[in-house]
């Protein structure tokens, strides 16, 4: 099978590259700087484009978010289209959602993104299926936090950027202790569902690519605290007005078997990744 990977000077597109070379797939990296004209000038056919990609508000400017994941999205059409692509995943988010008025979202809650990275990936989406949906078996995986090695510095994600402070022993001030958490998925996770598509016949569509068995967030706290023997303070302060905490409803990718870890595993992997062992 032969793959066509965007991002892989990235966090997750680095690590899905590290995976998939590791299990000797015919792998093809895409740069958004250089490697749209060359891809579209010779004559090679993909079974599998994956678009790890992304200009988040972290490493990009607001004002050229949307311009470089929606332009990124419009060059890998024409790719998949000039190269026959039988598959296209394409790493989207639960920011398409915005902030949800419900304590639990599925593919089918409404779509409200409030900033420019969440419109982004409403775009992103809208384009490849109005491209592809004749020619391509099409997943959008919308990822909560992506933790693994480097996703703090890539997005600076709520459990990466815990750990960070749990690490440099920094006090945390934090609400909801009783709100149920399950959205994380890891680098790991992304690839092994990635791997799950290819090998069967997956509906195609949106996933929720959030963990499973929720724990409640104090319990989050005392397992990383736990787990990188850290003595930051924790101040479980006020909640906000008119928060509305949620989890995800991931029932769509159990429902097709995908390699979907809970909470705690994923927690476990993330911590281990980062040198934190009991």
């Amino acid at each position: 099978m032969r793959i066509l990977l965007t991002g892989s000077n990235g966090f997750l597109g680095g690590r899905l590259k590290k995976y998939f070379l590791e299990e000797s797939y015919f792998l093809d990296l895409y740069s958004r700087e250089s490697s749209y004209y060359e891809i579209l000038k010779v004559d090679k056919e993909y079974d599998l484009i994956v678009n790890a990609a992304s200009a988040t508000p972290i490493n990009c400017k607001k004002d050229l978010i949307i311009k470089s994941n929606v332009i990124n999205a419009s060059r890998l059409c024409n790719i998949a289209l000039k190269c026959r692509a039988k598959y296209f995943i394409n790493i989207s988010s639960v920011s398409v959602y915005g902030q949800p008025r419900t304590n639990n979202i599925s593919e089918n809650s409404p779509l409200n993104a409030l900033d420019n990275y969440g419109f982004s990936k409403i775009l992103s989406e809208e384009i490849i299926n109005s491209n592809l949906n004749k020619i391509a078996k099409i997943y959008h995986f919308r990822a909560p936090g992506i933790v693994g090695r480097g996703a703090f510095e890539a997005s600076g994600n709520f459990i990466s950027s815990l750990i960070y402070k749990m690490k440099n022993n920094s006090p945390i001030d934090i609400h909801s202790p009783k709100s149920k958490f399950n959205n994380i998925t890891s680098d790991y996770s992304i690839f092994k569902c990635i791997e799950h598509v290819m090998k069967n016949d997956i509906e195609t569509g949106p996933f929720l690519m959030a963990s499973n068995k929720s724990l409640l967030l104090e319990e989050i706290l005392s397992f990383l605290k736990k787990r990188t023997k850290s003595i930051s303070k924790v101040n479980w302060i006020k909640e906000p007005v008119n928060h509305q905490p949620f989890t995800i409803d991931n029932s769509k990718c159990n429902n097709f078997n995908f390699p979907i870890r809970n909470t705690i595993e994923e927690l476990e992997y993330l911590t281990g990744e980062l040198g934190f062992y009991e």
